[in-house]
């Protein structure tokens, strides 16, 4: 059996495809990001001439508020 197939058979198992979403779960981690970011910002690392460019600290930061709250609280 092949992932397309076993999906398909997933799906009509089930009867219809349904997405699982979370609001609990997902304004909690905007509240979390947007408190990272107010300590990036006060910490120094995000300042007015690099806030629209890619940087890697504030990728990381995120990514790792993310993660924590996610193998917390998994969906």
């Amino acid at each position: 059996m092949t992932a397309d197939t076993f999906f398909i058979n997933q799906i009509s198992a089930k009867g219809s495809f349904s997405l699982h979403f979370d609001l609990a779960h997902a304004a909690v981690t905007i509240v979390a990001l947007i408190v990272t970011n107010l300590a990036l910002k006060s910490a120094g690392v995000i300042n007015e001439e690099n806030k629209h460019q890619l940087n890697w600290k504030v990728f990381l930061a995120y990514f790792v508020v993310v993660f924590i709250i996610n193998l917390v609280w998994p969906i």
